[in-house]
């Protein structure tokens, strides 16, 4: 059973053709063609882009990642540009010195100051 898009050229007998009907024959065959050509290259392209799909989101992820780091990097520069602008005095007040400044921008502000147990 053919459907009406799909041409059996076994049955055609092209030479008892008018030309109309030649033209109207291949213009239906170019037309059928171009569609097989449409569906052929998007299945393609499908089964190409499908990992690629994959790959995008875990470099976007990576990305996202990088971005994040950057960012908190850039508020612990800030941090620190601002502990250094203080006097010893109000670091001492907050319970550091200069020396922990970084440590304490970077772990939290936990300072581990006596001996050992």
């Amino acid at each position: 059973m053919l459907d009406k898009d799909e041409i059996d050229f076994s049955s055609v007998d092209y030479s008892a053709l008018s030309w109309e009907e030649k033209a109207c024959l291949r213009r239906r065959a170019i037309a059928r063609a171009g569609i097989e050509r449409n569906q052929a290259l998007r299945q393609g392209f499908a089964a190409f882009f499908r990992p690629l799909r994959r790959i995008g989101g875990r470099i976007y992820a990576a990305f996202v990642a990088w971005r994040n780091m950057r960012r908190r990097r850039r508020e612990e520069a800030t941090a620190i540009a601002e502990l250094r602008g203080l006097d010893d005095l109000m670091l001492k007040d907050m319970g550091i010195t200069r020396g922990d400044i970084v440590d304490v921008v970077r772990d939290g502000g936990f300072i581990f100051r006596g001996g050992w147990p």
